[in-house]
């Protein structure tokens, strides 16, 4: 799964086969599908399946076979025969395959220059059990099918053998089981089976699968059918080579794609065995097998450390008492809550976890990108640059929320401190399983203008969008100095995971809250309790849980979809469509025996279910139903159209009717505030109040002072004067733009959150008291204006005199954030304001543009599909069904994800059945453009026009236009720096002239550009003078930005590494047909495109120097074994350029450093390592391979190195 994303398509090799598979099931339709040929119905008919079961049990000694012998006739083992079955080979010599035999001969295969298995060169050969037994020794009866096994005296007993299988998937498919039935006839036959099979926690090879499969179709649309050859079990089960774990699994995944599907192999531990022992004296016996990734579930993370000396216990507890200001107490340690200094010394993570915090700035963890001190968030800004109030947030932040890991790095450490490594004799070192650390691969939800909601738990790094409002005014940190986790394109965004930093207390805490009475904790467990923090300080976007892949790869994956990521990230997996009724001339007929769908409601999702069902959602329920809105899209539910939030209090006067309306209910409210609020003014007899910052005295001819209030309050004039005057104050505020927010209000806005959290001031405006001295100011203003007679009322009304409106400000000192893992409060009311900012954005977006949002996660509907067995199906893979056997809305709503894939073999059938959840389709977003926080020196560069001397701004040969937008307003930097490398780059673009090549790099905004450009006609041009830079290098590798300036840099016009389409055109000579057609990702060139006119050859292999100087062609070059050549004239420019640099840069040497087979290494390194020349400030001339193990430009064609040679 690229991104580790859910709904990933079906393997393109064996979606090929359920094509095929549906095809020749549609097979003798009409005239235009396959024809029931015999072949064709022999296969449908005759086709069956096979099991073999191998043991991974070694046999050191004979003793066992010994104890075996006793209860045979005598000397029914000799030493020889003993000696023949050590080591491997008792394994080997009892393999359960067609009851159980013996391999004699293993299988060879060749593989391409990717090595991929491309033939069988030697098939296996068993010794295949035959006839009666003769003799009673074991050496002359152990090919006989009866009475080979054993002693003579219960008669003759056939062989042993499987009786069926079933492997299903648990915890939703992230760890699979299987069973495995056998017979066995007698003692020795059970012996066999304990020493070998009934081994707990031993490895076994159990595989599966048809004899004959549909390989294609070919041009007359007949099936190529072919027989499944040799499998894992007799290429690689029994070489002397040592294999590891990982590849032993990888083994499995080539021959399930290498028999598209028709094959299954299951690498896992005996867990479990049973065994009976039956009244006619036979043996039915069961084998349990668990793949190696459910260790998960048994690998204690409590692992016991190396054991502290009581100076160095002490010299930690310490420290570590400073850093969390503990005192200790007459002696006597008061740790309270503290899970470190409590147990301190008690396991590795804790150990490391202490150690961490306590050396923190020994260690000069702060500038190490893996780790992130809290108070630096704090940052400095930009305006009002106030270091007292900076100063006061950083120390409001507890000791218990300063020192953070990144995830990448914790699960390294976990990997270090907990796992086991598995060696096998010479066999590289692996751990037991590993985690998927690599950033780029753990894509999960984010939505724009989340912060760490709980940075107890964990932080990242937020972007905020524009809309929102609050980047200009709300003091939101940047979170300067963590890696970037928001990645963004064409308005999809999403997160990495491994770039969310983890609180290192928070790590203890989880780990030692969540033991159980034996001290002990799982892996499986622990992560899942980190991840139900992370998830809740994410506002749930994220519904993060852990999973395993290839049976051995722990990874971390989001069960809610991404917003339109499949629209912006299509899948390179072509979808499958199962076809599960009926036939279509397309796809033709169903393999599928049985189906059925089936929906599981718990209380929440009826919820859920229920709000989706209405036409407008609701106003105020977090729970996001936006998915079951578009599954319901077009219908309404009459008798729920609508939710809507009641009041938490709601006062009706005596006089009004309990059913009010809309504006009836908001003037009652206001009114029952008025009859509490309102102070009585003697003359005239009034009541005065103040509403919205206006004071207002109210009254009639009936208001009395010799009245009680409650006469005066039910006076309907007095309710019609406050109702007019609300009116004209609101009226008033609407008319000067102001949007009023009142306390109870701010409680659920999230934008009052961020404000209350940060300070600054907000995007709505507040109600407050005015103060005694603004209060007198006011009464003096009105005094002057009623002498003057401007003013006709009493001084004592107007605005301003008891409240006013004033935008919502917070003292950046007073901001909460900081101290958030104290205040839980704060915690709750930040989850829940943006819960509810979430759900409300959701609901626009539907409603507006008709978004479908992804936070419904998974919906009840679930699919069940079985059929004729087929493998390299996996979970979390997307299935796409026939739309005859479905409701018109689900294929345009819902996608069905495997959640489970089971098999069951018996009675010469492979069946499989798998399992499906569903997922709601999302769509594209609206676009938001994203706005920097104030308190961020941002990534994204101001852009300028560029103001220089004009000769600046257009190359040097063809004056072709060098502006972009960037701080500079040019593609490349007119600033001179020293030079001492030549770097050689090819386009990777087909047909791309040199100002269509610019004006791609003038759309850029990060400086990318080289000094020339060549086409393959050996036309060129020079970009800008020899003594500035561009970006061209991106070398990974820490403290090389020196590269991009310190380089001069070449792009010469070609497409790069091409795959050749087999039987496309190929001649013996190792030429080309002008229709011989070559691929390059989706696309497909034929010959004669590549020549692109010029006589050239289009196509070159790579080359390589042997030891002698001589030039020899290789089979591949980074995995490629074809490139689009470099052209003669292409090349003869290179040189010119080439003589050009060095008359200007003496000091730079082209050509090879090296002599011999290492000649020229330094610019073509292999695929999975650099030049490391090439860094470290040497000189010489070098290609984008030196610096980049992920880049294949330039290739070593041989004319190419032949030119590079004349330098040398």
């Amino acid at each position: 799964m690229a991104g580790n994303i859910i709904g990933e398509p079906i393997k393109s090799i064996i979606g090929e086969q359920v094509k095929l598979r549906q095809l020749i099931h549609g097979s003798g339709y009409n005239e235009n599908s396959i024809q029931r040929s015999p072949e064709v119905l022999n296969f449908l008919n005759n086709k069956n399946s096979w099991i073999k079961f191998a043991s991974g049990v070694s046999l050191n000694d004979g003793y066992r076979l010994k104890d075996l012998a006793k209860f045979e006739t005598s000397n029914y083992f000799t030493e020889n025969d003993i000696d023949s079955l050590l080591g491997k080979n008792l394994a080997k010599n009892y393999i359960l395959f067609n009851t159980m035999q013996s391999l004699t001969q293993g299988a060879e295969l060749s593989t391409d220059s990717q090595n991929n298995v491309t033939t069988q060169t030697r098939a296996a050969t068993y010794e295949t059990r035959s006839g009666v037994r003769n003799t009673n020794s074991w050496n002359g009866s152990n090919d006989k099918m009866y009475g080979g096994m054993g002693g003579n005296s219960r008669g003759l007993q056939p062989s042993p053998g499987i009786t069926g299988i079933t492997v299903e998937s648990v915890n939703r498919g992230s760890i699979r089981k299987a069973t495995v039935t056998l017979k066995a006839y007698n003692k020795f036959q059970f012996g066999i089976i304990e020493i070998l099979y009934l081994r707990l926690g031993y490895l076994m090879m159990l595989e599966w699968g048809w004899d004959k499969y549909i390989d294609s179709i070919d041009e007359n649309n007949k099936p190529i059918i072919k027989n499944v050859e040799s499998t894992v079990i007799e290429n690689t089960w029994f070489k002397d080579k040592h294999y590891t774990q990982l590849e032993m699994l990888q083994n499995i995944n080539g021959f399930v794609d290498r028999y598209k599907g028709n094959y299954q192999g299951f690498f896992g531990k005996v867990n479990n065995f049973t065994w009976s022992l039956n009244a006619d004296n036979t043996y039915d016996i069961t084998v349990n097998l668990i793949s190696l990734g459910s260790i998960i579930e048994s690998l204690q993370v409590t692992v016991p450390s190396s054991p502290m000396t009581t100076s160095q216990l002490k010299e930690r507890k310490e420290a570590l008492r400073k850093i969390y200001q503990i005192k200790s107490d007459e002696g006597e340690e008061q740790y309270g809550d503290n899970s470190i200094l409590t147990n301190l010394g008690s396991d590795r993570l804790t150990n490391f976890v202490a150690q961490q915090i306590a050396t923190f700035f020994t260690q000069n963890l702060g500038k190490n990108k893996n780790y992130y001190y809290f108070p630096n968030a704090v940052g400095s800004f930009k305006k009002n640059n106030d270091k007292k109030n900076i100063i006061t947030n950083r120390k409001k932040i507890p000791p218990s929320s300063r020192y953070y890991i990144r995830f990448g790095e914790l699960l390294r450490e976990i990997e270090n401190n907990v796992i086991l490594r598995v060696v096998n004799g010479d066999a590289f070192k692996e751990s037991k399983i590993s985690f998927e650390k690599n950033e780029k691969y753990t894509r999960i939800n984010y939505e724009p203008n989340l912060i760490p909601l709980d940075p107890s738990v964990c932080i990242f790094k937020p972007v905020y969008t524009e809309e929102l409002g609050i980047t200009d005014t709300i003091n939101v940190p940047s979170f300067k100095g963590l890696k970037d986790f928001v990645v963004e394109k064409d308005n999809v965004y999403y997160g990495q995971l491994m770039n969310v930093y983890l609180n290192l207390d928070y790590i203890s805490k989880t780990l030692n809250s969540n033991k159980n009475d034996k001290n002990e904790l799982d892996l499986f467990n622990f992560m899942q309790k980190l991840l139900s923090g992370v998830n809740r300080c994410m506002g749930n976007v994220t519904q993060l849980t852990t999973s395993v892949k290839d049976d051995r790869i722990v990874y971390i994956l989001d069960e809610n979809p991404i917003t339109g990521y499949d629209i912006v990230y299509p899948p390179k997996n072509k979808e499958v469509e199962f076809n599960i009724i009926g036939y279509t001339p397309n796809s033709g007929s169903s393999f599928v025996t049985d189906f059925n769908f089936q929906t599981k409601i718990t209380p929440k999702l009826m919820t859920q279910i229920s709000i989706g069902a209405t036409a407008a959602g609701s106003e105020s329920n977090s729970l996001d139903a936006v998915g079951y809105k578009n599954w319901n899209k077009g219908l309404k539910n009459r008798f729920e159209e609508r939710y809507e939030a009641g009041p938490i209090t709601r006062y009706i006067p005596p006089t009004q009717e309990s059913v009010a309306t809309e504006d009836e209910k908001y003037y009652t409210d206001l009114y029952a505030k008025f009859k509490e609020k309102s102070s009585w003014r003697l003359i005239p007899p009034s009541y005065s109040w103040t509403y919205k910052g206006y004071t207002k005295a109210y009254g009639t001819d009936s208001t009395s002072f010799w009245n009680s209030r409650t006469t005066n309050m039910n006076d309907t004039q007095l309710q019609i004067q406050v109702r007019e005057s609300i009116e004209n104050i609101d009226q008033e505020i609407a008319n000067r733009g102001i949007e009023l927010i009142t306390e109870g209000e701010k409680m659920n806005d999230y934008p009052t959150y961020l404000l209350d959290g940060f300070g600054g001031t907000g995007t709505k405006q507040v109600e407050v008291k005015v103060s005694r001295v603004e209060r007198d100011a006011k009464l003096r203003e009105n005094r002057k204006a009623k002498r003057e007679g401007t003013l006709t009322g009493s001084i004592s009304e107007g605005e301003g005199l008891k409240t006013k409106i004033v935008n919502q400000e917070v003292n950046t000192g007073d901001a909460l954030y900081w101290y958030a893992a104290d205040n839980p409060d704060f915690v709750e009311r930040g989850y829940n304001t943006f819960k509810q900012y979430k759900s409300t954005l959701d609901q626009y977006q539907y409603e507006v543009s008709d978004v479908t949002s992804g936070g419904t996660g998974f919906i009840p509907v679930t699919l069940g599909l079985t059929f004729e067995g087929l493998g390299g199906i996996k979970i979390y893979n997307k299935l796409k069904v026939n739309q005859k056997a479905l409701p018109a809305s689900y294929p345009s709503a819902l996608k069905f994800i495997v959640d489970g894939v089971n098999h069951e073999v018996s009675s010469n059938k492979w069946v499989t059945n798998v399992t499906t959840i569903s997922q709601p389709k999302t769509t594209k977003p609206v676009k938001r453009k994203i706005s920097p926080s104030k308190t961020i020196e941002t990534n994204k560069k101001e852009v300028k026009e560029f103001t220089g001397p004009q000769e600046q701004a257009v190359s040097l040969i063809k004056k072709i236009p060098l502006t972009a937008p960037t701080n500079n307003g040019l593609i490349y930097y007119p600033k001179e720096t020293p030079k001492i490398q030549i770097v050689l780059h090819h386009t990777a673009i087909f047909g791309a002239s040199i100002e269509n090549v610019i004006k791609s790099w003038g759309k850029r905004s990060d400086h990318v550009s080289t000094h020339f450009i060549i086409q393959r006609d050996g036309d060129y041009d020079q970009l800008f003078p020899l003594k500035y830079w561009g970006n061209h290098v991106g070398s990974p590798l820490k403290g090389n930005s020196y590269l991009q300036k310190s380089t001069i840099s070449i792009e010469l016009e070609a497409l790069g590494y091409l795959k050749y389409i087999n039987g496309s055109g190929a001649l013996s000579n190792g030429s080309f047909r002008d229709t011989a057609k070559f691929k390059q990702g989706s696309r497909t060139y034929t010959y004669q495109q590549l020549k692109q006119g010029y006589p050239d050859e289009a196509v070159a292999r790579p080359y390589k120097i042997k030891s002698n100087g001589e030039l020899s062609k290789v089979l591949e070059y980074k995995n490629y074994s074809y490139y689009h050549a470099y052209t003669k004239a292409q090349l003869a420019t290179l040189k010119k350029v080439l003589n050009q640099i060095k008359s200007e840069y003496p000091n730079i040497s082209i050509g090879s450093q090296y002599s011999g087979a290492n000649s020229f290494y330094e610019q073509f390194p292999n695929k999975k390592s650099v030049a490391s020349t090439a860094f470290k400030f040497n000189q010489g001339i070098y290609t984008h391979n030196s610096y980049r193990t992920d880049k294949s430009d330039v290739f070593p064609q041989k004319e190419l190195i032949e030119l590079l040679k004349e330098f040398n």
